[in-house]
């Protein structure tokens, strides 16, 4: 495992139901466990929360402010910024205005192709600035990466994962023939999530499942190398909402953020294209479906990605094995990944490339089903 060596001051912008599930004290000791935590929020109410007092020293009421307070000179290297509110690049902006160089950005990155201009922008203005986007779903896709080459036999991260077998995917299952990923939440992940972040269902620029789901979908594929940086394609694409039951699915309408999307992407490979259909939403099911499925030319890749531990390789015709994270712990793994990013280890980009292909891919499915 990675032993992280820098201890941080974090800023915590968020005190909402993210940060009461995953930000824990524990996943937040992975930036080094003497720091100093500030935690501040457009709700002044959150910060009165008794689980929100265990993760800070100290306490800021932002008062309409995404700023409370100025990095002292000379010190921004001290500081990270996690970003946990629904609104992400004003407050990545406003925080770097502050003095914070580096960012740990809960996904989506940013709302649309537009905020990627504004976000490339930012970056070119502040050289010195680092911004890595959480998405847990690159962390429990860790042994696909490993398996595609794209973590090598020598970065730290390799040690995150069971030993598998020699040789890369496609030595086991071929020629890449097809995708599908599912990431269709029910039981407790399904209505009653909505319930809790209401603005899924209702914001129209950072609702939608496509933002809140679709990074789980792609990010990690695109991590990988499975799906390329150019060249994709979106062919076909329809959005649903719930019906006024709540216990049905009906088309959406231009102006709701939908409940549930699937799409048809044609994806380029050796020889032409191969297709990549994909399912994201929230149901009323007591269950749901969590799956990633790469169909090759001589066997196939089974991962089921609610958990995410466990990857299969099927080949015709040779044993099937298995991969799997050692330690169950995504978020934590996140952390210790940030932190690699941060500290310049191995030159790996922190993520960064794959989430803003992903948000460009969700644009081009919204403009096939507006």
């Amino acid at each position: 495992m990675v032993e992280v060596k820098t201890d941080y001051h974090v800023i915590l912008a968020g005190a909402g139901a993210v940060v009461q599930e995953k930000f824990t004290p524990e996943v937040l000791d992975k930036l080094g466990s003497s720091t100093q935590r500030y935690i501040f929020d457009l709700d002044h109410r959150r910060l009165l929360d008794a689980e929100t007092r265990k993760r800070s020293s100290k306490l800021v009421v932002a008062d309409g402010e995404a700023t409370p307070f100025k990095i002292p000179e000379g010190r921004e290297r001290e500081y990270v910024g996690i970003v946990a509110t629904p609104e992400h690049l004003g407050v990545i902006r406003s925080l770097t205005e502050s003095g914070v160089r580096k960012f740990i950005v809960e996904k989506p990155l940013v709302n649309n192709t537009t905020e990627i201009a504004e976000l490339h922008k930012l970056l070119s203005q502040y050289p010195d600035l680092k911004v890595y986007p959480l998405d847990f779903y690159v962390q429990k896709a860790t042994p696909l990466l490993v398996l595609t080459g794209a973590i090598s036999s020598d970065d730290p991260r390799r040690e995150w994962v069971t030993e598998g077998t020699s040789g890369d995917l496609y030595e086991h299952i071929g020629e890449l023939e097809g995708i599908q990923v599912t990431v269709f939440e029910g039981g407790g992940f399904g209505l009653p999530d909505l319930a809790k972040r209401k603005w899924l269902e209702e914001d129209s620029l950072r609702g939608g499942q496509l933002l809140d789901l679709g990074t789980h979908a792609f990010t990690p594929l695109i991590a990988a190398g499975v799906i390329p940086v150019s060249g994709v394609k979106v062919e076909s694409a329809t959005r649903e909402i719930l019906g006024d039951d709540r216990h049905s699915f009906t088309k959406a309408p231009p102006y709701r953020p939908e409940i549930v999307s699937k799409a048809t992407l044609s994806i380029p490979a050796s020889e032409g294209y191969i297709p990549c259909i994909m399912t994201v939403g929230k149901s009323f099911h007591s269950g749901g479906m969590w799956e990633l499925v790469l169909r090759g030319s001589r066997g196939d890749l089974v991962m089921g990605l609610r958990t995410g531990q466990r990857l299969t390789v099927i080949p015709k015709s040779a044993p099937t094995f298995e991969m799997s994270l050692k330690i169950n712990d995504p978020y934590g793994l996140a952390f210790q990944e940030a932190d690699m990013y941060f500290r310049g280890i191995g030159g790996f980009d922190g993520n960064l490339p794959a989430m803003l292909k992903s948000i460009e891919i969700i644009d081009q499915i919204k403009a096939k089903s507006p």
